[in-house]
């Protein structure tokens, strides 16, 4: 069964990477290219994630803040969906931060496809039944 993935991030380069990787998982995506689009979508229903990436550093809106604004969702399924922090800055994530934040998991945004195509197939396997876990499990 493919995945349906969301895809939260405001850089271009990566998307692209995003893209090329998703394809070759054979998995369903969405791009967002900041907070306030992605909740947008979330709020309209209109799509059945199986998985978020959420960039942590986005100009409009942080990750973190969007993350908390989806599991703040009552009454929609989506709040529950596991959300994975990407980040380019190591520093920022751990796993008690990540959690605290609402984030299922974290990792480092890799400079290649091989070790994207890695990480996602990973995650896309490796996805709980309970996303909202009191520590986010590093992934790379």
């Amino acid at each position: 069964m493919r995945k349906n993935i969301l895809v939260v991030d405001d850089d271009a380069f990566f998307r692209r990477m995003m893209i090329k990787t998703l394809f070759a998982l054979d998995a369903e995506f969405t791009f967002c290219v900041d907070g306030p689009e992605c909740l947008e979508v979330i709020e309209s229903n209109l799509f059945d994630y199986d998985l978020i990436l959420m960039d942590v550093h986005m100009t409009d809106m942080l990750g973190s803040e969007a993350t908390g604004r989806i599991r703040a969702m009552s009454g929609n399924p989506l709040r529950r969906v596991p959300i994975v922090a990407l980040t380019g800055d190591a520093t920022w994530c751990d796993a008690e931060r990540c959690a605290g934040a609402g984030f299922t998991g974290y990792m480092a945004k890799p400079n290649d496809l091989q070790t994207l195509y890695d990480d996602i197939d990973t995650l896309i396997t490796a996805v709980t039944d309970d996303p909202i876990t009191t520590k986010a499990v590093h992934l790379n």
